[in-house]
């Protein structure tokens, strides 16, 4: 008798948080190849982020565009 595998816990690489603590996970740096190939997410193959802290990423960020002071070019209000 073949006995299927449960699914593999996703969980944010930041937070910690579960996929089932999220509304959603983003998966990128797969070692796997494509994000989108047919082979199923692996924690230990790809780096997750949850819609939580892209959303305060997005903030922190945006704070720091909008405090940043203008150089005269076009570096997206980033000081580098």
């Amino acid at each position: 008798m073949i006995r299927a595998t449960a699914p593999e816990e996703l969980s944010c690489s930041f937070c910690g948080k579960s996929q089932h603590e999220v509304r959603g996970l983003i998966e990128g740096g797969c070692s796997r190849g494509p994000c989108m190939s047919d082979t199923p997410p692996s924690q230990e193959s790809c780096v997750f982020i949850c819609d939580e802290c892209v959303t305060l990423c997005a903030q922190v960020f945006a704070d720091l565009v909008g405090n940043a002071k203008p150089t005269g070019s076009d570096n997206n209000g980033l000081n580098g």
